[in-house]
């Protein structure tokens, strides 16, 4: 239990028992007179007990909730030498930091930067916890060891009784008691009264035998019945009661009156049935032990007692008065203290389940309720639905199987529960009348929420009461028709009541028109219908062009609005003439509509998708009010938006609804309705080959602008306009717009709205040779940048505008390198990362299918943060039919802010394409592919002028020299066509029969497919005749090779395993794609290892990430033959995400592999568990190597710390007793309190082991606070490999210094590592020399004149401006110079270092010395002078 957990439940506990004890204690003199003693020794017992379990066994929402104080703590800083050398600066006195400081948890968190000087934060329940454990301790001490020298002393100084009289007194009350077992009676000075002592071998002490027969048998009747009730159980129980809760006062107080009790329970029972005198002898007897008793034992059975203990006995004594038995209050105490139990939680109180929570659940559980019932179905629309209590999921569902025309409305009812954190989810959820609709509560469930009544297309029956029952699903019961009436004035019925009487006797009267039911009543002509359902039954009136599901839900007022309306489209103002029960004229027609909440629960907004009347697509939409006319819901008023339906609406809405230009935009294109395209609303048709487009010409399409003001020129008003004694009826619209940016298929319109409200940006895409829009552009924060490779990323709201704003300069990243994504503010949530192949113009270059997508959450409450990840090839690349040197990529992030802003930004960087292998010209038809055996027939056109370059098996073909401006490598363009194998399942399954990329099937194989891609781009020079003429005739004669082609020969063992390793790795990927996207809704993403192959066999690794951060790793076995074309013999999970590690076995089979080897927290996960609080294990490092490996059923010890790495680490044995060394590193970011332990090796006693040279942790919280300082060379090396501008500049400074000292040692450690090296050498290129070359060349002459006297010789002397200085200053510092400094005043501008190779002659210490350094120092005179001793390595 933790800590925390556990103060909370002792004080829950102490105060429910508290609560009741105290209780007792003030009804005391009260129970005493009406209850025997014994009846309150139980309740005392069982206050004891619980006492005892300081567990919160509350409800799950208590009605009394007692939160204490958020927990603080207590944070110490180190006080070292740098912190008071900075205690004052340019003469003004620094604050002095204090050696500790209290404050609350989320204020350390959230205000206090921790620094390098944090040393500790000790937690107030921490320590609190401690002084309880500490008191428990000393009580259980302090009461063991009286008790164990009260007993010594006891036996020490004892004997056997040894009058007979006495030990036949004692038998005989043994006998009278129903005891058999045998107690001794032993006699003792140590005995101050008659007492009983001992648990496992209960003894009777007396302090002296000289006992008359009467007191003996009192005393021993006293002791016995003690034993035989079992009192000193019950006073070891109040005692570990007492230990426990040593500081309630309270608790002392019930352990004194429950001693005092028992001794009165006792005396009870054995004055039962005595008359006044026997009762005088028996308290006389306890008088004359009384007198003789020195103090009182907690654990013994003393038959005297304290003063005031001996008066209540007395008291006692003499009460002859009948009592109740007791049981009752018994019972009455121990429901008390359970319903105080239940009814009181101390602690911060858990989630309770809102409505809002319910909603939450409830429609996400509507929208996937077509999954899981019987037969394929589905989903029109979805809602929740909350009744009191109860909450329900509703969907309308078309069942494909029956093929019907209504609807069918599932509903469930659902029940929820909290997992494992607390919060709650979805328990079960229980179908509502599956069967058919028994009873008004089910059709109100059913019916009565906002998916409204259901819309027929059409019912097998004419009759109302029959379309009733078959619409509604109503079951059992009897339905009438029980009215019809006429409200046209035509003579004919419009409408009628249907009257629906339940089995249990409950009617419902519905309101039919038009075959549909309209409107519903029940009780006294009420209904409560909700504001989306009836402003539904506004938009079916617009879209079916039909007052009937309308005139049934208006009010009486609007409904008489309607019919004048209607009267007036039928030319008639007569109020007794017939109306038009039309609603709207011949166009529009309607293509789509759309209910919007708003904020006002009464009010939706029907929005309208409209075409036809010379329009294409235009819309319009109207706010429904909903109010209560006579106990029913009705629409009670009608706003409009716009003017574009007022022949329909002039009566019904003359007012208008109050909205912003942006807020109608919005409601046009941003609430669900489709996005205007090129189809002529549902009739199927196009108008591609239609001349028009919304009244204007198609060619408007053409361009970004002029798209945005054909499509949405009928966003506006109209008005009249007079020319000449003629009035025209004009659009005016309500925007303008301005172009952001556009590529090739792109482009990005901003509009501005004429009142004033906030502009929006459109996206555009050009589909079939026409602009259209897509989509609203999410805005590009300003806040957010990208770093890479040393510089800044190009940004861009698109990838396109990431290109064109590097104005030519993008990036160039190898593998390997680190990007940083910095967000300010950060963003809330869930943040998206699709990183793609673009072309040079940032367009992508393939589609979704290989975009790589990756995402992180972040939830913690900085106000910036940043994000890394390092560069790595992806499967995009793969499918260019060339292999350029340079990739271009382009990243986008989806993300939103804290204040709910969404924000799309993009990158592009270039990285360097993978080495392939030499190049060669083609000089025969015939070329063949040793790495899978085959021989590709090739075009005449090919040879002499084409080359074939190999890169993993696969060929690319082009022709030479085909782009001699754009490169002088003869094979850097010019790509005709690609021949690659792969797996056939892996490409069916991936691009089915739909390729991003032109390509034709040669053949398909044994399960493998060899085929060709073609270029997709420009590879040649097209404005060189001869170059254009070459490639296109490659290219035409590329395309017309087929399977005839292709040979493939039967392979010898290497080409063999070749193939193999191409089907298994295409089988691996699809079996964990399949696996682990399908089943495991919780996994984020899976990574993927081939740990081994050998022939037919490989073992592959995958590694998952919960939601919570936490790896997991799975390993299966695959075993595959060739025999009859490659198949799979085996397929065998050796280890699931699930399966423990709880051998040693296991643990080699999911971490001994060289791909994933041990799992790798990204930064954005490190900080996940930082700020996750309640995640306890992975603040302490054995738990932690547990959580993170999955290690179960072993034990954690021989624990080493290792300070200089900031962490130690730790033997696991497990059950089987295999061991292994797991290393953990304290990682600790941010605003992070504590630090988390994340594994960084393991090793075995034997062999093997595996982890980072250098452990990705280290350099994540050296960035942080970019100090590289103590670091080894090599891991400057690693850490400048991985930064960019922002820390490599640090780095390279702590090189400089490491260089003064070893040059060569940095030399060694950067010459490993590609990008360390070039950025080394662009430092050392950076400087520049500090003296003019004639002094470089003077200072060269005093050297060699100083050998010439010295008797040696100097030869290809040298000035190395990267390590000259450095050189000088350590001379200076800690060489022969330094007197100099010290004594003469001499600075670094006059010191100089120069290198040469030295020449010795014979007898001298050694022969030569290359690379030797002389430092030279500037003389009185002005002249370079050479001091003995200056010059060496």
């Amino acid at each position: 239990m933790a800590q925390n957990e556990l103060l909370l439940g002792l004080a829950q506990a102490g105060l429910t028992v508290s609560a009741v004890a105290l209780a007792l204690f003030l009804l005391r003199r009260t129970l005493k007179k009406r209850y025997p003693a014994r009846a309150v020794c139980v309740i005392w017992a069982l206050l004891a007990v619980r006492l005892l379990f300081p567990v919160q066994l509350t409800l799950p929402d208590p009605p009394i909730q007692l939160t204490p104080p958020e927990r603080t703590l207590y944070v110490t800083y180190h006080q070292d030498e740098t912190q008071a050398a900075g205690a004052a600066q340019d003469g003004v006195a620094q604050p002095a930091l204090p050696r500790g400081a209290w404050m609350t948890e989320s204020e350390f968190t959230q205000s206090v930067q921790v620094q390098e000087n944090w040393k500790s934060a000790i937690h107030v329940d921490g320590v609190l916890a401690l002084v309880w454990l500490t008191g428990v301790l000393y009580n259980v001490f302090w009461q063991a060891r009286d008790y164990r020298r009260y007993i010594r002393r006891l036996k020490e100084a004892s004997a056997d009784v040894q009058s007979e009289a006495l030990h036949g007194i004692f038998e005989e009350q043994k006998r009278s008691l129903g005891i058999r077992r045998a107690i001794p009676l032993r006699v003792s000075g140590a005995a101050d009264c008659p007492m009983l002592a001992g648990f496992a071998e209960p003894v009777l002490w007396l302090p002296q035998e000289d006992l008359s027969e009467e007191d003996a048998m009192f005393i021993f009747r006293h002791e016995l019945t003690h034993y035989k009730r079992g009192d000193l159980w019950l006073k070891l129980l109040l005692v570990a009661a007492r230990s426990v809760h040593w500081f309630n006062p309270l608790v002392r107080l019930l352990t004194r009156f429950a001693q005092e009790d028992i001794e009165l329970a006792c005396d009870d029972a054995v004055v039962r049935g005595m008359d006044g005198s026997q009762r005088r002898a028996y308290g006389e007897t306890i008088l004359r032990s009384a007198q003789a008793q020195a103090q009182r034992r907690a654990l013994v059975s003393c038959f005297t007692g304290d003063k005031e203990t001996l008066m209540r006995r007395f008291e006692g004594l003499f009460d002859k008065r009948a009592k109740k038995r007791g049981a009752a209050l018994i019972v009455a105490a121990a429901v008390l203290v359970a319903s105080l139990g239940c009814a009181v939680s101390v602690g911060e109180s858990k989630e309770k389940l809102t409505e809002e929570t319910r909603l939450e659940i409830a429609e996400w559980w509507a929208a996937q309720i077509h999954e899981h019932i019987n037969g394929e179905a589905e989903l029109l629309a979805s809602t929740a639905v909350l009744r009191g209590e109860e909450t329900y999921a509703a969907a309308d569902l078309l069942l494909i199987e029956e093929q019907g025309n209504i609807p069918y409305r599932a509903v469930q009812q659902l029940d929820f529960q909290r997992d494992m954190d607390g919060k709650w989810m979805m328990k079960s959820a229980k179908p509502v009348a599956r069967d058919g609709v028994t009873s008004l509560e089910e059709f109100r469930i059913l019916y009565e929420n906002d998916l409204g009544l259901p819309e027929n297309t059409g019912t097998a029956s004419d009759d109302a009461a029959e379309q009733c029952r078959e619409i509604l699903r109503l079951s059992g019961g009897s339905t009438e028709v029980v009215r019809r009436w006429d409200v046209t004035n035509d003579g004919e019925n419009d409408l009628a009541e249907v009257r629906h009487t339940f089995d249990n006797g409950e009617q419902l009267s519905i309101i039919m028109a038009a075959g549909q039911p309209q409107d519903y009543t029940y009780g006294g002509g009420e209904n409560a219908r909700t504001a989306a359902d009836l402003a539904q039954q506004y938009a079916r009136a617009v879209a079916y062009k039909s007052v009937w599901p309308l005139y049934p839900v208006l009010s009486e007022q609007e409904q008489q609005a309607l019919v004048r309306q209607q009267q007036h489209l039928a030319g008639s103002e007569d109020e007794n003439a017939v109306w038009y029960t039309k609603y709207g004229g011949s166009s529009p027609s309607y293509r789509n509509y759309v209910i919007v909440p708003t904020e006002e629960a009464n009010t939706c907004v029907a929005v309208f998708q409209m075409y036809g009347g010379g329009t294409t697509d235009y819309r319009s939409a109207i706010a429904i009010t909903a109010g209560e006319e006579n106990g029913r819901r009705v629409i009670s008023k009608m706003q409009r938006c716009d003017d574009h339906l007022s022949f329909i609406q002039d009566q019904l809405a003359g007012q208008d609804a109050g909205y912003t230009m942006r807020e109608i935009f919005g409601l046009y294109y941003d609430s669900g309705l489709p996005w205007p395209d090129l189809q002529y609303g549902n009739t199927g048709e196009t108008v591609v080959n239609a001349s028009f487009y919304n009244g204007g010409p198609i060619t408007d399409l053409e361009q970004p602008l002029t798209a945005i003001e054909n499509i949405f020129g009928y966003f506006g008003e109209t008005y009249e306009e007079m020319e000449g004694n003629t009035t025209y009826i004009r659009m005016r619209t309500w925007l303008t717009a301005e172009l952001v940016s556009q590529t090739d298929t792109e482009a990005v319109v901003r509009l501005h709205f004429i009142d004033g409200s906030p502009s929006v940006d459109v996206r555009m895409e050009k589909t079939e040779g026409y602009w259209l829009p897509v989509g609203l552009a999410e805005p590009l924060d300003g806040g957010f940048a990208a770093t890479g490779g040393g510089v800044s990323l190009p940004v861009g709201e698109t990838t396109e505008q990431a290109v064109r704003n590097a104005a030519g300069s993008i990036p160039l990243l190898r593998a390997g390198d680190t990007i940083e994504l910095l967000f300010d503010p950060a963003p809330a949530g869930e943040v998206t990362i699709a990183d793609a192949v673009v072309r040079e113009d940032g367009a992508r270059q393939y589609d979704e299918r290989v975009t790589e997508t990756d995402s992180f959450s972040y939830t913690g409450g900085a106000s910036s943060m940043s994000y890394s990840y390092p560069v790595e090839h992806i499967t995009a690349e793969a499918l260019s039919s060339t292999q350029p040197a340079d990739v271009y990529r382009g990243v986008t992030v989806s993300y939103t802010a804290a204040d709910g802003t969404a924000h799309t930004a993009a990158f592009v960087f270039r990285i360097a394409g993978g080495a392939a292998e030499a190049s060669r010209t083609i000089d025969s038809t015939a070329y063949v592919n040793d790495v899978y055996g085959y021989t590709l027939t090739l075009p005449a056109c090919f040879v002499g002028q084409g080359y074939v370059t190999e890169k993993d098996g696969c060929a690319m073909f082009g022709l030479k020299n085909a782009w001699p401006e754009a490169t002088s490598d003869p094979y850097g363009a010019g790509t005709v066509m690609m021949l690659a194998v792969e797996a056939t399942d892996y490409l069916q399954s991936t691009f089915g029969e739909d390729w991003p990329v032109p390509s034709k099937t040669l053949a398909e194989r044994d399960g493998l497919t060899y085929y060709l891609t073609f270029a997709s781009d420009v590879q040649y020079d097209t404005q060189d005749r001869d170059i254009a003429a070459a490639y296109q005739e490659m290219d035409q004669a590329a395309w017309a090779l087929d399977g005839g082609s292709l040979t493939i020969h039967a392979p010898d063992e290497a080409q063999r395993r070749a193939r193999m390793e191409t089907y298994l790795n295409g089988v691996a990927f699809l079996d964990g794609l399949a696996r682990y996207t399908r089943d495991y809704d919780s996994t984020i993403w899976t990574e993927r290892d081939t740990v081994g192959i050998d022939g037919g066999s490989a073992t592959v690794a995958y590694e998952l990430w919960d939601r919570q951060h936490r790896p997991y790793r799975a390993v299966e076995a695959l075993e595959a033959s060739d025999k009859g074309g490659y198949h799979l013999t085996r397929q065998e999970w050796l280890l699931d995400e699930t399966t423990p590690t709880d051998s040693l076995e296991r643990f080699l089979l999911r971490y001994d592999n060289s791909g994933l080897g041990l799992p790798e927290f990204s930064e954005a996960r490190v900080r996940a568990l930082l700020a996750n609080a309640s995640l306890t294990a992975l603040r302490d490092p054995a738990r932690a190597m547990e959580w993170t490996l999955g290690l179960s059923g072993g034990t954690a010890g021989d624990r080493i710390v290792h300070p200089v790495k900031q962490g130690e680490s730790w033997v696991y044995t497990f059950a089987d007793g295999g061991q292994v060394r797991v290393g953990m590193r304290a990682v600790r970011l941010g605003d992070a309190v504590q630090p988390i332990y994340l594994p960084v090796w393991w090793s075995l006693d034997t062999a093997g082991g595996s982890g980072w040279e250098f452990d990705p942790y280290s350099y994540m919280m050296r960035k942080e606070t970019n100090d590289f300082s103590g670091c080894t060379v090599e891991e400057l090396a690693y850490y400048l490999s991985l930064s960019d501008g922002a820390y490599a500049e640090n780095i390279l400074h702590e090189l400089d210094l490491q260089w003064r000292w070893s040059p060569q040692e940095v030399e060694n450690a950067v010459a490993g590592n590609d990008i360390a090296r070039a950025a080394w050498e662009r430092h050392r290129g950076s400087f520049e020399a500090r003296f003019p070359p004639d002094e470089i060349e003077a200072a060269y002459q005093a050297v060699r004149d100083y050998a010439a006297a010295n008797g040696f010789s100097v030869e290809n002397l040298r000035y190395d401006p990267a390590s000259e200085r450095a050189w000088s200053e350590n001379i200076m510092e800690s060489g022969v110079l330094r007197d100099n400094v010290q004594e003469d005043g001499l600075t670094i501008d006059n010191v100089i270092t120069v290198i040469g190779d030295a020449r010795f002659g014979e007898g001298a210490w050694r022969d030569k010395a290359d690379g030797y350094s002389f430092t030279l120092y500037r003389g009185a005179d002005g002249k370079w002078v050479q001091e003995d001793g200056a010059f060496g390595y």
